[in-house]
């Protein structure tokens, strides 16, 4: 029985369908093979030539960039975040100290204690040896910093007491 006209169209694009799809997929996985070595830089591909430089129109190929100018001025600083912490009992206590990053920085034997942090510094207070309980007192902060709040307390009695990991607040 002859086939219409319509039928061999159908059966063409069904061929055209299924190359293109065997194509993409034998395409795809070898894109996928190629950027999952772990020796890209020394393969094959890395080989390839590719352009290093871009001149512009009228520009000469021995071109030097400018000289950096060592007179600028700096627009930006970098701010340093701190932290000031106070005892809140009336006492000056020279053994207890204040530690980031497990080294004793200051001690508490004014009763104030203000100290630079950078965000991951692992704050804690070391009381062990004194006589009742503490209680320690944020009194300024960095308003970058959302690991610790202003005025909040810590209750410190005879111990080693982590106050916690300083993290900033989201940039954006």
């Amino acid at each position: 029985m002859p086939r219409g006209f319509f039928d061999r169209l159908i059966d063409k694009i069904q061929r055209l369908v299924m190359w293109v799809v065997v194509t993409g997929l034998l395409l795809m996985v070898t894109v996928q093979m190629i950027l999952a070595n772990p020796n890209l830089e020394k393969s094959l591909i890395s080989k390839i030539p590719r352009v290093k430089k871009i001149l512009t129109i009228g520009q000469q190929s021995n071109f030097n960039p400018p000289v950096k100018n060592t007179s600028a001025k700096q627009v930006f600083s970098v701010q340093e975040d701190y932290m000031t912490l106070s005892l809140q009992n009336k006492l000056k206590t020279p053994h207890v100290n204040l530690i980031i990053n497990n080294q004793v920085v200051d001690n508490f034997k004014d009763g104030v204690v203000r100290f630079k942090i950078q965000e991951g510094d692992l704050i804690a207070i070391d009381a062990r040896g004194s006589k009742g309980g503490l209680w320690f007192k944020v009194v300024e902060l960095s308003n970058r910093l959302a690991t610790f709040k202003p005025q909040q307390q810590f209750w410190v009695k005879n111990e080693y007491k982590v106050l916690g990991r300083v993290k900033r607040l989201s940039k954006f």
